[in-house]
């Protein structure tokens, strides 16, 4: 500004700091309920499906046939009931409950059966502790990816192409930025290289010591082969079909960010400069000016103003929210475990309603007893009612219509139930 004020007057600033910012196209964030299956490849899920099945089906086998089973060395029924057996269902619950803190209950008893157990422990010991430590290492890392938030990473980074639009305030400040870093480049060259320097003046001259930095010479290589826009507007379509980034003003940003929903403006502004209406060198309008605008700055008009078209326009589109938090996971990623267990739950509910209308539609039996207890115990040994009772069928017995009224007590015959009138 010290330059052109040689040549043109300014007024006071009517308006606050501007700088520029950076305008990239919005990235979706990554949304999977189920990120902790991808933690595994779906080669290894159906590996482990394979060792669970063959394990459960390799311990049923074991526990049928071998001889120091408590199926095949005891004939004691009550023994066999007190002692767990490992029937199909039981052998897919035990391997299933072995891979949770839970454990699997009580293993079996003879060695052919532990050594299998024993190993199916060793797997899933492993599987554990690899699906654990690889699940905290992807959530870890995702949380880490850096993202584009400032104009110091966007410059350091190579995946992403930036630049400015020709003939603007952006432009005329990389590109002199770039001239004067190179101008020092030339005299630390100068003064580096040159053997008539003595000690005192080098001395003088520590702060050269070491090669001046070249970050603005290479960012503006870097915009001169990415290519500058003739306009904002192909800027901006550059924007939301590429990886590229604008680098603009930042009233001009905002505004797109504001009524386009598909980008964003990144970072915060930098190189900020008040605004100021420019008159012509020692023109008297210029008091006039000031004094208008120090007025509008006094009785809060300008803010108003700014607040009006800023914060309560209504030109501004409702877009959704694309933030991501780096301090915790959020549900869009977890969100799977719930699914999970409110699928658990539904089909739990469910199957306890078929449990019930199971049991109400099992056929009921009703017969009729005689009055005396010797006629009912024949009854109860002859062949016809013998066949009557069914496992898991509940037989309720009518007594005669005299007793009908009566309270029953239930007795146990030959696992048979049957009710007698009390005399």
């Amino acid at each position: 500004m010290a330059e052109r004020e040689t040549v043109v007057d300014f007024t006071v600033p009517f308006y606050d700091l501007v700088g520029f910012s950076i305008l990239m196209k919005k990235r979706p964030v990554s949304s999977n309920l189920f990120v902790f299956v991808t933690v595994l490849d779906e080669s290894v899920w159906y590996a482990i499906l394979i060792a669970y099945l063959c394990t459960s089906f390799l311990l049923f086998i074991l526990h049928r046939f071998s001889p120091y089973s408590h199926k095949n060395i005891s004939s004691d029924k009550q023994l066999q009931e007190r002692c767990r057996q490992f029937n199909l269902k039981e052998c897919f619950w035990f391997c299933m409950t072995c891979l949770t803190p839970q454990g699997g209950g009580e293993a079996p008893k003879f060695v052919s059966a532990r050594l299998l157990v024993a190993n199916w422990w060793l797997f899933s010991f492993i599987f554990i502790a690899t699906y654990t430590a690889n699940l905290a290492a992807f959530l870890t890392v995702s949380n880490l990816e850096s993202e584009i938030d400032s104009f110091e990473k966007l410059s350091t980074q190579y995946s992403i192409n930036y630049s400015v639009i020709k003939k603007t305030i952006a432009y005329t400040y990389f590109q002199r930025r770039a001239h004067i870093e190179n101008v020092f480049h030339e005299k630390w060259k100068q003064i580096a290289f040159n053997n008539d320097v003595n000690n005192e003046q080098r001395a003088l001259l520590s702060s050269w010591s070491y090669p001046l930095a070249v970050k603005y010479t290479n960012i503006w290589k870097r915009m001169q082969n990415t290519g500058f826009e003739e306009s904002y507007e192909s800027a901006l379509r550059r924007v939301m079909t590429s990886d590229y980034a604008l680098i603009a003003e930042a009233t001009y940003n905002r505004y797109t960010q504001m009524t386009n929903c598909k980008v964003v403006e990144v970072g915060a502004e930098f190189s900020r400069k008040p605004l100021a209406l420019i008159v012509q060198k020692n023109l008297h309008i210029k008091e006039k000016l000031n004094y208008a605008i120090l007025k509008l700055l006094n009785d809060k008009t300008l803010e108003t103003l700014k607040d009006k078209w800023w914060d309560n326009t209504k030109r501004e589109k409702m877009c959704s929210k694309n933030t991501k938090n780096s301090e915790g996971i959020s549900i869009y990623s977890i969100g799977g475990v719930f699914v999970i267990i409110f699928a658990g739950i539904i089909i739990t509910c469910f199957t306890l309603i078929v449990e019930y209308y199971n049991l109400r539609r099992r056929k009921t039996i009703v017969i009729d007893l005689p009055n005396s207890f010797a006629k009912r115990r024949t009854l109860f040994r002859s062949h016809e009612l013998q066949v009557l009772p069914i496992i898991g069928t509940p037989i309720f017995y009518r007594p005669p219509v005299p007793y009908a009224k009566r309270e029953l007590q239930y007795c146990n015959f030959d696992h048979v139930q049957f009710a007698s009138p009390l005399v």
